[in-house]
């Protein structure tokens, strides 16, 4: 459900911003790099209460920094 709506807007950010591609990038390499080390250690303030939040939100961090980094990868092939 994320995936629908996310892809078209990177796209469109793409390619509206594609003067910045570097930048974008570089950002979504190293929010998918928190998001997964996040994923591996998960915070110590993060309790079994609300540990599945901080995993569905880490997940969510990492999946959408993978779908950017991803379309500007093959964005860029292209230009």
């Amino acid at each position: 459900l994320v995936d629908c709506i996310a892809d078209p807007w990177i796209g469109y950010c793409s390619d509206r911003f594609a003067s910045s591609c570097k930048l974008w990038m570089s950002i979504a390499a190293i929010l998918i790099a928190l998001g997964v080390i996040g994923l591996f250690y998960l915070p110590e303030f993060a309790t079994s209460a609300n540990a599945i939040w901080w995993l569905a939100g880490l997940m969510a961090l990492t999946y959408l920094s993978y779908s950017v980094l991803s379309i500007y990868f093959y964005t860029a092939g292209l230009a």
